[in-house]
């Protein structure tokens, strides 16, 4: 499905109603046609009770409520503007609701309202700002029933872009949403207050809402289609080679994930690049890994003396991984910037490879290949120098910030994860918070750093990879619980997560 912001919806509906001659009339009337029907599938019969704003989303809560109202349900509208102030094609609307004796009142805080089902049409996608007034005291009211709700297009007080709270919010059973998925309804706060998210058609081709859209839900066919094909003639250099550079004194633990997932996400060769003093130990600890000792610094990182090895080392790999467990000694962080500017292989930068940039990240500019960042919000924040509470509350916009000004693929992680770069934003589904774990990021760019080097772009790369980790993740939390899982656990869980989508495709 696709997903765009609130200035990108009105693109989408203007350029529907300038090249299918579609009228917002037509799309209101489907709009609220689309809502009685999914009324109707969860309330058999009974009270509903019509919450409805002044714009084009009362307007299809009062179509909505006229569809019941023939339907033979008992409909009461409820506004919270002054009656008869409607215009344009909700006033039309309105007026006919008043036709056929609908009854609509006013809202005051002391009314005494029953219903078996409502429904909140007070704001759709455009709402700016916080929620205040009367109308926030209409909120509180709907939550205060006891009855389900049903939102329609986006819970009224939910900022389309950001999925924050306006102030107050509509917690809401349903959300039936038009044609193309807000990024409110699945960021976090959001997500909390959609409830089940019903997407519907209301007549806007597929060629229009995608010529607009900002990006895609990262679902099962997705992800289906970008598996990477496997040749029976194939051997192990032409199933992708990896090279991890990574690992210092006590983090040993997360380039050795690193390493390993790439091998369970499919790459035939991963080499692991290491201080050399970890030799020995990496050797014991990763069977199906070849080692590359490394010199290293006194508290034993890798040295920037590392870098003519690893620049030679470079040409017998694929795809590259860099930061997994690296440490932050100067030297070490002055090999980062080098290895950045200087490798032209796909480059996946993760954990203490970001932070090696965060001071200066002009060696991204001056890459020839293709890069992805994997950044939590405090790491991306670093890295645009801002906080990670700024980064947070605007997902999106920072997500497609970045990837533009980093010139890079930027995986931001979280509940749920980006993926941006070439001005699209996706979005990921899979996981739960079991995953809030130490090591799972290195996992996760293992797995990049391995459908890079089996062919994938990095944008395909990063948005399967994000899918795959979050689905071995459910996986294995549906056997272990959320509480016990392990970051070791999605890489036993990969194969499983990877069967699912070959046997499901």
């Amino acid at each position: 499905m696709f997903l765009a912001t609130a200035k990108q919806m009105l693109e989408i509906e203007n350029l529907a109603m300038k090249e299918q001659g579609t009228t917002i009339d037509q799309l209101m009337a489907k709009a609220g046609q689309k809502v009685a029907d999914l009324a109707m599938e969860v309330c058999k019969r009974g009270r509903v009770a019509v919450f409805a704003g002044k714009g084009n989303n009362g307007g299809d809560g009062f179509v909505a409520a006229k569809i019941l109202h023939q339907s033979g349900y008992d409909v009461t509208v409820v506004t919270a503007v002054e009656l008869g102030n409607q215009s344009g094609p909700a006033g039309k609307a309105y007026h006919s609701l008043i036709d056929l004796g609908v009854e609509i009142v006013s809202f005051n805080p002391n009314l005494n309202l029953e219903a078996d089902l409502v429904i909140d049409a007070l704001f759709g996608f455009g709402l700016k700002g916080e929620v205040r007034g009367i109308l926030s005291e209409v909120i509180n009211y709907i939550n205060d029933m006891s009855a389900p709700v049903l939102s329609v297009d986006i819970p009224s007080g939910i900022l389309s872009d950001t999925g924050q709270v306006a102030g107050v919010a509509v917690k809401a059973n349903y959300t039936v949403t038009f044609t193309i998925g807000k990024y409110g309804l699945y960021l976090f706060p959001g997500a909390e207050y959609a409830g089940k998210i019903v997407p519907v058609d209301i007549g806007i081709s597929e060629k229009t809402a995608s010529s607009h859209a900002g990006g895609k839900l990262i679902d099962f066919s997705l992800a289906a289609s970008l598996l990477p094909q496997r040749s029976s003639q194939l051997h192990k250099y032409s199933a992708g080679t990896v090279l991890v550079i990574g690992g210092s004194v006590g983090m040993t633990g997360a380039a050795a994930m690193a390493a390993k997932s790439a091998l369970r996400a499919g790459a035939g060769l991963v080499r692991l690049a290491v201080p050399k003093s970890l030799n020995q130990i990496m050797e014991i600890k990763l069977t199906e890994v070849v080692t590359i000792p490394l010199p290293e610094t006194e508290v034993g990182s890798l040295d920037v003396k590392s870098l003519d090895e690893l620049l030679e080392r470079r040409r017998e790999n694929d795809a590259i991984i860099i930061g997994p467990g690296l440490g932050r000694h100067p030297s070490t962080q002055e090999l980062v910037r080098q290895l950045v500017a200087k490798v032209p292989n796909p480059l996946v930068v993760d954990a203490d490879a970001l932070f090696a940039l965060s001071g200066d990240y002009s060696c991204l500019l001056r890459r020839s290949g293709p890069t992805v960042l994997t950044p939590h919000a405090g790491e991306l924040g670093r890295l645009m120098g801002i906080g990670a509470k700024e980064v947070e509350d605007n997902r999106v916009g920072n997500a497609f910030k970045a990837a533009r000004e980093l010139n890079s693929t930027v995986i931001l992680k979280g509940p749920h994860s980006l993926v941006s770069s070439s001005g699209r934003v996706d979005l990921n589904l899979t996981g739960n918070s079991g995953m809030a774990s130490a090591g799972t990021g290195d996992v996760l760019a293992g797995m990049v750093a391995s459908f890079m080097a089996q062919g994938l772009s990095a944008h395909q790369a990063a948005s399967l990879a994000v899918y795959l980790h979050g689905l071995a993740g459910d996986l294995a939390a549906a056997e272990l619980s959320e509480f016990a899982l392990l970051a070791g656990d999605l890489i036993d869980f990969l194969p499983k997560a990877i069967k699912k989508v070959l046997s499901e495709a």
